[in-house]
């Protein structure tokens, strides 16, 4: 018998779309696992995992549940679908009943809530209660510079009521998904004093450009302006730079894509992308000559398309991200977050025994992570077009 990995979201297991106080929501959940369909070692198990959680089950009796499913005919079929998405159902009552953020000393005054959305930005739960949250004074000067974060002393942190709902977002390995540039912009337009501080920066002027940008156009641009702004040295710039960002931002972009740079610019134009032609490994060996020129043919007659540019651009400022010494992108992500969204790890061994990890404020001030390329020059560049944005990767210890 198979096993749907969906059935353990929580909206399939109709947990969504409604506040519960805790008591109610444990209850519902129990209830939620012995009413779906799910096999019945399954649904022991997943019992087990909320007893747990709950404070109802030891340690040792964990280990003892999880070593006797880890047996069962079902376990390896249902193990993805209970870390990806079971950990959403578990994980408030973790968070709440080990008071893993410190500010739910108790579980009668927590309540917990599911969007209905499964792909809400930055929220697979909400515990509400509310919470103080520490947010930086002061900015940089008019002029844009790469801001690195200014530490945090006692002059330089007000206190304010921000985290109304405290906000988690679940994931299965040390890896989340990417978030977006617009949820990173929306978190810091709430808060005056991380604007203030940022909204001068390279980073910022970069998120306004992924975000106000479709997914080809922003690589592009972002590439121009880091370019402009000395930080990718003499990579992507002049009349080559105008006119394919140009071209990204209208019609239709697939399309243009598609086409052959040779169609879009001139002989001395095409020869202005020799920077991010040859730092690209893909690109380098296919595409330029003897003498170090820019060919729109290889010798094994792939063309050069606009779309091959645009994702060694975006690969460029994945890699620029990625380098202390071009410009990072780790410290605005951390101070739009923390305090605002907390994330919670959920993972099983090989025995089942669950694993948790939570990453609160101090530990999201610390995250590192990059701007992550999920595109590639393959044959599915050509059907899709660029179909996922670049957004920022976090990466936790």
């Amino acid at each position: 018998m198979s096993v749907d990995a969906n059935n353990f979201k929580p909206q399939r297991l109709n947990l969504d779309g409604k506040v519960m106080t805790y008591k109610t929501y444990v209850s519902a959940v129990k209830k939620a696992v012995d009413s779906s369909k799910l096999p019945a070692a399954v649904k022991s198990y997943c019992n087990a995992l909320v007893d747990h959680a709950n404070g109802n089950l030891t340690d040792i009796q964990m280990k003892s549940a999880g070593e006797i499913f880890s047996k069962d005919k079902d376990s390896s079929k249902a193990k993805g679908g209970i870390q990806k998405y079971f950990g959403e159902v578990v994980g408030p009552i973790w968070v709440a009943r080990n008071n893993i953020f410190g500010d739910m000393p108790k579980t009668d005054i927590v309540s917990v809530f599911h969007p209905s959305a499964e792909n809400e930005p930055l929220m697979d739960y909400e515990l509400q209660i509310q919470e103080l949250s520490k947010t930086k004074k002061g900015g940089s000067n008019r002029k844009k510079t790469s801001c690195k974060r200014v530490s945090t002393t006692a002059a330089k942190i007000s206190k304010v009521n921000s985290l109304l709902r405290n906000k988690v977002s679940a994931k299965s390995g040390k890896t989340t998904n990417t978030v977006k540039s617009k949820d990173i912009l929306d978190l810091i337009e709430i808060r005056p004093d991380v604007k203030k501080f940022w909204k001068d920066s390279i980073q910022y002027t970069t998120l306004e450009i992924l975000r106000d940008n479709n997914t080809a156009a922003g690589p592009l641009d972002a590439a121009m302006y880091l370019t402009e702004e000395n930080i990718l040295k003499n990579y992507f710039k002049g009349e080559a730079a105008k006119k394919l960002i140009r071209g990204a931002k209208t019609g239709v972009v697939k399309t243009f894509l598609g086409k052959p740079v040779s169609e879009v610019l001139s002989t001395t134009e095409v020869q202005q992308l020799k920077q991010v032609v040859s730092q690209d490994n893909t690109l380098s060996k296919k595409f330029l000559d003897n003498l170090g020129k820019v060919k729109t043919v290889s010798s094994d007659k792939d063309i050069l398309i606009v779309g091959y540019i645009a994702v060694a651009a975006e690969r460029r400022v994945e890699k620029a991200s990625k380098n202390p010494r071009e410009i990072e992108f780790h410290e605005i992500f951390g101070d739009a977050v923390a305090g605002m969204v907390n994330y919670v790890t959920f993972e099983v061994d090989s025995k089942f025994y669950p694993k948790w990890k939570g990453s609160g404020r101090k530990e999201l001030e610390e995250t590192k992570g990059y701007f992550r390329s999920k595109n590639s020059m393959s044959t599915r560049l050509a059907k899709r077009g660029m179909a996922d944005a670049l957004g920022f990767q976090p990466q936790f210890g």
